[in-house]
């Protein structure tokens, strides 16, 4: 399993973010892209 971290400035709080996800293989092929998940920065 891989893991992302994403870092936010303090002045972020409470904004709305959207993210998209792919998988690129080892030949550096990529994938379907993924719905868009959203999250709120606490």
């Amino acid at each position: 399993m891989n893991t992302l971290k994403v870092f936010f400035d303090l002045s972020d709080v409470g904004k709305n973010v959207f993210y998209r996800f792919r998988w690129v293989n080892t030949r550096n092929q990529p994938g379907e892209w993924s719905e868009v998940v959203q999250a709120t920065i606490p």
